[in-house]
């Protein structure tokens, strides 16, 4: 069985986990820089003990005629350049979201919390994420449609009603809203102070005035 190496690229992590065998290993996150990436995946294809020749990168980005440049990293990837760079049979590149529409299938009901119960009226799905950016993806007739709703320039005038905030030109896309870096701008302007979106979210869950 030939081996394969999975990697999630997100605008702040990166995951990645082997497929050997048919058996999927604990995935482990790690931060690396851009400049980094590329010697991140020679080192993990060059592993002694499996012989990695496919290799799967699901990038948060649009992805044009197999290369993805990221919208949150100052990093392109193009996967006939990662082929002959690691000398592997293949690569293969899905948006991030993408990979997460085509997982959708294979989660079961412990996987999800339910927030409101309802009755499906067909088996369309949408997808939404918020990371370092704003993932959307839509299942519709089985299709997985990735999109790049988040950076869509549009009025952010409706979604800063919630906050009390007047449009101003530091909210420009979605996901200058809906995002971690969104909320970190959020509690700037609304606040003056400046916290990251993990301390953010902690205050919030603690309950605390």
């Amino acid at each position: 069985m030939k081996d394969s190496l999975l990697i999630d690229l997100g605008g702040t992590n990166v995951r990645h986990a082997f497929l050997v065998n048919d058996v999927l290993s604990a995935p482990i996150k790690k931060k690396i820089e851009d400049k980094d990436f590329y010697s991140y995946l020679s080192e993990l294809t060059s592993i002694t003990d499996k012989n990695i020749v496919n290799l799967v990168i699901a990038a948060a980005g649009p992805n044009i005629q197999h290369s993805i440049n990221l919208t949150n990293r100052n990093l392109v990837i193009d996967a006939k350049e990662l082929e002959d760079k690691l000398k592997i049979q293949s690569c293969h590149l899905l948006n991030d979201w993408e990979a997460v529409g085509h997982s959708l299938k294979e989660l079961d009901s412990n996987s999800f919390q339910i927030l409101k119960n309802g009755t499906p009226k067909n088996g369309n799905y949408l997808l939404i994420g918020p990371g370092t950016g704003l993932g959307l993806t839509l299942i519709l007739n089985n299709q997985v449609i990735p999109t790049e709703l988040g950076n869509t320039l549009s009025s952010s005038s409706n979604l800063l009603k919630n906050f009390n905030l007047s449009e101003n030109d530091s909210f420009n896309t979605i996901e200058d809203v809906l995002s971690g870096p969104g909320l970190e701008k959020l509690y700037k302007e609304k606040y003056k102070e400046i916290k990251s979106a993990e301390d953010i979210v902690n205050f919030a869950l603690s309950g605390e005035e």
